[in-house]
C-alpha cells in the first residue's frame, strides 16, 4: 500500500465541482511530483490515450490509473489516502467531473517545466505532433464511418 508521507514536493489542491442534484461542494487532495522513471513512462504514454480511438483506451486507463497513484484524497481527520486502485478513486471522485479535474492538476503540476522559455519550441512541436496525430486519427475514422454508411444492406 502507497503512502502519501512518501510524496516528492506534495501540494495540497481543492477540487471545486458541481453536485447532480444542484449546487456546488469540493473535496481536498494532496498531488505529488512523479519519480523520473514514472514521470517519463505517462509522461510518454499519456498523450497516446488522449487520441480518439478504442485501441488507445487501455493505454488511457493504464496511464490514468499511475496518474492517480500520485494523489491522495484528504479524508475528514486529516489523513492521506492514496488512490491507488479503481475502487478507491470511485469512492472518493465522486463524479467524472472531478476525475477529470484532478488528472487535470497533476499532469500540470509534473510538466510546469515545461513551459519555461527554454522548453517552450519543443512543448510547441510535441502539441503540433499531438495535434496532427489527433487530427489524422481523426480523419480516419470519419472515413471508415462515411464507407460503412455508403455500403448498401443487405436485408
Amino acid at each position: 500500500m502507497k503512502d502519501a508521507s512518501t510524496f516528492l514536493s506534495p501540494k495540497e489542491i481543492e477540487i471545486k465541482y458541481t453536485l447532480p442534484e444542484g449546487g456546488e461542494s469540493s473535496k481536498k487532495f494532496v498531488i505529488s511530483m512523479f519519480p523520473a522513471l514514472d514521470g517519463r513512462e505517462i509522461l510518454t504514454k499519456y498523450p497516446q490515450g488522449l487520441l480518439m480511438s478504442a485501441k488507445n483506451y487501455e493505454v488511457s486507463r493504464e496511464m490514468l490509473l499511475k496518474v492517480m497513484t500520485y494523489c491522495a484524497a484528504v479524508l475528514p481527520d486529516g489523513a492521506k489516502l492514496v488512490l491507488e486502485s479503481s475502487a478507491l478513486i470511485e469512492n472518493h471522485c465522486p463524479t467524472t467531473e472531478v476525475l477529470i479535474k484532478l488528472e487535470k492538476e497533476v499532469i500540470l503540476y509534473n510538466t510546469a517545466f515545461f513551459f519555461n522559455a527554454r522548453t517552450s519550441n519543443f512543448l510547441k512541436g510535441f502539441l503540433r505532433q499531438l495535434e496532427d496525430g489527433a487530427v489524422s486519427a481523426l480523419t480516419r475514422f470519419a472515413q471508415s464511418l462515411s464507407q460503412q454508411t455508403s455500403q448498401p444492406s443487405e436485408s
